[in-house]
């Protein structure tokens, strides 16, 4: 995942920093198999872009997950993302 800016205002992180922030481990360790086990995009096989988290957060049981990704990706000006 790149390195973005937020649009809140707050200094440019990782995406993935502000899942850390929003999930538990074992909910990041749940998208983690899940989004490897999904498969990758495009050129580089260790990125997952913002999409594939939206589609491989919801195939997961716990309704956290996607919210959290979506909030991720709105906070990050991503939005739509779909």
């Amino acid at each position: 995942m790149a390195d973005l800016k937020r649009t809140d205002g707050a200094p440019p992180t990782h995406i993935g920093h502000d899942l850390s922030s929003h999930l538990s481990i074992g909910q990041r360790q749940e998208l983690g198999r899940a989004a490897k086990a999904y498969g990758t995009n495009g050129d580089n096989p260790r990125r997952l872009m913002p999409t594939d988290l939206a589609r491989v957060s919801g195939q997961l049981k716990d309704p956290a997950v996607p919210v959290a990704v979506a909030g991720a990706a709105a906070r990050y000006g991503m939005v739509p993302f779909l």
